[in-house]
């Protein structure tokens, strides 16, 4: 039972450290610029993914949607192929359609 006061206490450390550096990741002028999203975009879609997640039941944490989509708005134009997102948990899921989406 303490172990796991632990581990809680921990990934909320962990959480509170990485956030303001995620952010700052994301919001650089390198991301997105291929595409032309704005930083205005950008922060609609931290918005969005934090807000889906604390309303949608997701196996995985607003932190690693937002990492998703810094990489992919990452990528280089020239790049072909498709993304494909698998997987879904109790209705939470489809970030990468709000990416595409901008």
């Amino acid at each position: 039972m303490m172990l796991q006061f632990l581990w809680k206490v921990y990934l909320k450390v962990v959480q509170i450290i990485c956030l303001p550096l995620a952010i700052n990741d994301f919001l650089s002028k390198n991301v997105g610029k291929n595409y032309n999203v704005t930083t205005k975009d950008k922060i609609k879609l931290i918005h969005t993914f934090y807000r889906n997640c604390k309303k949608i039941p997701t196996a995985s944490h607003f932190l690693e949607h937002l990492e998703m989509a810094r990489y992919l708005l990452s990528l280089p134009k020239h790049v072909e192929g498709n993304v494909i997102e698998c997987g879904c948990y109790a209705r939470g899921g489809g970030e990468c359609e709000l990416v595409f989406n901008l």
